[in-house]
């Protein structure tokens, strides 16, 4: 039996996994507007 990850490992997963999606979603608006996803980030800042 394989054990449960606590709360804070599952946390840390689900941030993780929220985070890439960001990066993904940043890069398909930066591709969309012809912008470097670096310059799109500062954009948010």
């Amino acid at each position: 039996m394989t054990p449960q990850p606590t709360p804070a490992a599952a946390l840390f997963r689900a941030l993780l996994s929220l985070r890439i999606e960001f990066e993904i979603l940043t890069e398909k608006i930066a591709k969309a507007f012809r912008l470097n996803p670096g310059a799109l980030g500062i954009l948010d800042v």
